[in-house]
């Protein structure tokens, strides 16, 4: 149970820094995002620990992200 809660805030966090930092989701007509947060970040870990991990930069962003994750605060 611990590491599933560990691997969710990992998830988010790196979607509210997708968000907030690469790439910003576009809102719909309705006022939702395209996405939530958390598929974002799901989205863009999968992509990077399957495909990314042999550069060295894309391997320190991800450990960045789960040692020093941005203020989910600041985002909402």
């Amino acid at each position: 149970m611990t590491l599933l809660a560990i691997a969710f805030c990992w998830v988010h966090k790196a979607g509210v820094w997708k968000h907030r930092v690469v790439t910003p989701l576009k809102i719909k007509k309705h006022g939702l995002p395209e996405q939530s947060l958390f598929r974002y970040g799901l989205d863009y870990l999968t992509d990077c620990l399957l495909h990314c991990l042999h550069k060295v930069e894309n391997r320190l962003r991800l450990w960045i992200l789960f040692l020093c994750p941005p203020d989910i605060a600041e985002a909402q």
